[in-house]
């Protein structure tokens, strides 16, 4: 207790900090990025669109470890939590509602282009929190294991992503330090607290739950994650709302912000407006959706009433060969790549690129029901989970 009371302390003075130096930060940075612009070469700029478009190599890596790692609750939990770092920064961000670097600073030039508001950094949140909660929480048994040397090159190569990351993101003109520092101590924070005081929990829950023939997850739980997915979706159509009516937002900002996107990113071709589905308060309404992947799970798990024994797992698995592990790959890549067509979805309704560009009606139905005939497949290969 007296970890979480001196880290809520830490970080409610960190948030402070952030409102009295924001301005002071912001110049700073808009100095940096002129500078580093300055200094632009195909080389440089191809090594920051690396570290920038490479941060989703993290829940790759973790996918792979749900299929081919005993670990798999680790697995989904960790992508669940990357779910709800999306969801939660993209609330943040119609909070916040601060603009991006390049949407107001003439001289520094949109070497990429994101359109929804700009704080806190979404990239400096998810780097820090996939890079360190990967080997931390997905692989904790051979991570502590490992002697110092390794287990200290591991978290150096962790700090050097994040920090690489955020630099990019400087680079390109999509933020500021200040919006980067946030995105760092809102992600500390949870990691912290998530650490220390659920992770183990939950992962006993799980383990006890789906290893018993006679249970499985409670409705209860159930219920619980929808009520809780319901109130924080309910907080996010309210913050786009106050953004939409602009209740706290300048008009006249807003036409400057969305006119600058049209102008500096090369790859606008139509002409927004404010309300459009692919900027500001609709676009941060549409990544805040993320949240429902949660409870999807939860309630995929509870209705194939699905089992899981980690022991039964490995001694099964040790047993397939390298065909059979890749049939089982294939069962679950193939229905998963099927909706991905529907990322070609463009439109101005906000709710049709929420129910349709994310996939969620789709791929909610897959966890629910195919997955578990997908299941009885598996044992009439005897792919045992």
């Amino acid at each position: 207790m007296k970890i979480f009371i001196a880290a809520t302390i830490i970080f409610i003075l960190c948030l402070i900090l952030d409102v009295i130096y924001d301005q002071q930060l912001w110049d700073v940075n808009t100095r940096i990025t002129k500078y580093m612009q300055k200094q632009q070469t195909p080389g440089l700029q191809s090594m920051f669109n690396f570290f920038s478009n490479w941060i989703n190599i993290f829940p790759g890596i973790a996918l792979l470890m749900f299929i081919f790692t005993e670990n798999k609750l680790a697995s989904i939990i960790y992508m669940c939590l990357i779910q709800f770092t999306i969801s939660f920064n993209s609330i943040l961000k119609n909070v916040y509602h601060q603009p991006r670097p390049y949407w107001i600073e003439s001289d520094i030039v949109a070497l990429s282009c994101n359109k929804e508001f700009g704080k806190p950094s979404g990239h400096a949140m998810g780097s820090l929190m996939m890079s360190f909660l990967l080997p931390l929480m997905v692989l904790p048994n051979t991570f502590y294991k490992k002697p110092k040397l390794i287990k200290s090159i591991i978290i150096c190569f962790a700090s050097i992503w994040t920090f690489m990351t955020a630099l990019s993101r400087i680079y390109l003109g999509m933020h500021s330090i200040g919006q980067i520092l946030l995105g760092w101590i809102y992600s500390s924070y949870f990691i912290l607290i998530y650490l220390l005081y659920m992770h183990q929990p939950i992962i006993e829950y799980f383990k006890n739950r789906l290893s018993s023939i006679d249970r499985s997850i409670s409705w209860k739980l159930v219920l619980i994650v929808g009520l809780s997915t319901l109130i924080w979706i309910s907080i996010s159509l309210l913050f786009c709302f106050l953004n939409e009516k602009n209740i706290y937002l300048d008009q006249t900002k807003l036409t400057l912000w969305v006119n600058a996107i049209y102008i500096k990113c090369p790859d606008q071709t139509e002409i927004l407006q404010i309300n459009s589905s692919q900027v500001f308060q609709n676009y941060c309404l549409n990544k805040s959706f993320e949240i429902t992947f949660i409870f999807f799970i939860i309630l995929g798990i509870k209705l194939s009433n699905g089992k899981y024994k980690e022991e039964e797992f490995i001694l099964n698995y040790l047993q397939l060969n390298w065909k059979q592990k890749c049939f089982r790959f294939l069962l679950l890549i193939i229905p998963l790549s099927t909706v991905k067509f529907l990322d070609f979805i463009n439109s101005d309704n906000v709710w049709v690129m929420i129910f349709g560009y994310k996939d969620y009606t789709l791929e909610c139905v897959l966890w629910i029901n195919p997955y578990f005939w997908i299941f009885k497949i598996i044992k009439i290969f005897q792919f045992k989970y």
